[in-house]
């Protein structure tokens, strides 16, 4: 799992992703893969974050997504909406072949999300604009198997996150609505009204980059030190690693914190060494 969040203000997105990748053992148990997965890009002139799979095909998200540059080099958000859901709708089904191929069975129920993507940038006229593309396995009911929307209207300041965003939620609207279920109204407004309001419109682009950053370290501190009380509401530590974060404003694309790769200088786990 991952978490992405980006932040909408006046002068322009910024977006964090962790770099965390887990997967499920023989036994049904959660491990950590690898904190040092490539979750976050630059895509035209967008900036994307992924959450889902990290590797199709025995190759990586990272590399698919040079490959899909390439072949649509999308010069808008909307063409980037599009080739990211029209490709990895493709590699996703490309992916199922190669399993099958291996007499792997397909990882994924029916609706079971593949991939998704969190997508910000500037529209046509010049406007903010966030949109998500998700890639699905079909059901009976939903056949498709990907779709894209937009999630806020054309210059709006507001936040946005794909993952694991539970605990983002409680911050900003007060309460984690997929984990509670349906509430009455009134409790529901009561709950949202406890958050406060974060007034995104009136934020500068610092402002934003600590919003951002704040969410994905609280996130990772909480599922460090809580333990859940249901079993609906587990959620094992699945965030973590170091923090990405860039931007996109009217001037175009940068990166603002960004890992390096180095060599080891210690196998041993942190604080055994002797």
């Amino acid at each position: 799992m991952t978490l992405v969040v980006s932040a909408t203000v006046p002068d322009g997105i910024v977006m964090a992703a962790d770099s965390r990748t887990t997967m499920q053992d023989v036994s049904g148990q959660w491990r950590i893969t690898t904190d040092y997965t490539q979750k976050l890009f630059q895509f035209g002139p967008c900036v994307i974050g992924t959450t889902g799979y990290n590797a199709f095909s025995g190759r990586n998200v990272a590399s698919h997504i040079e490959q899909v540059l390439q072949i649509r080099k999308p010069a808008t958000l909307l063409e980037s909406v599009a080739a990211l859901e029209d490709e990895f709708f493709r590699i996703w089904c490309e992916h199922k072949k190669w399993l099958t191929d291996q007499n792997i069975p397909i990882p994924l129920r029916p609706g079971g999300i593949a991939i998704q993507f969190l997508i910000a940038g500037y529209n046509d006229e010049g406007k903010t604009q966030s949109a998500q593309v998700t890639v699905y396995e079909p059901n009976q009911v939903d056949t498709a198997g990907h779709f894209n929307g937009l999630i806020n209207p054309a210059g709006h300041c507001f936040c946005a996150f794909v993952g694991a965003a539970g605990i983002v939620r409680r911050v900003v609207n007060g309460y984690d609505a997929p984990a509670v279920g349906d509430l009455p109204d009134d409790i529901s407004k009561k709950l949202v009204a406890s958050a406060g309001y974060i007034p995104f419109p009136a934020l500068t682009l610092q402002d934003a980059r600590d919003f951002a950053m704040l969410q994905l370290e609280y996130t990772i501190a909480m599922q460090r030190f809580t333990i859940a009380s249901t079993k609906e509401n587990a959620e094992f530590t699945n965030v973590g690693g170091f923090i990405e974060l860039a931007e996109v404003t009217t001037t175009g694309f940068e990166w603002k914190r960004r890992k390096e790769l180095t060599v080891a200088t210690q196998l041993s786990a942190p604080g055994t060494a002797s």
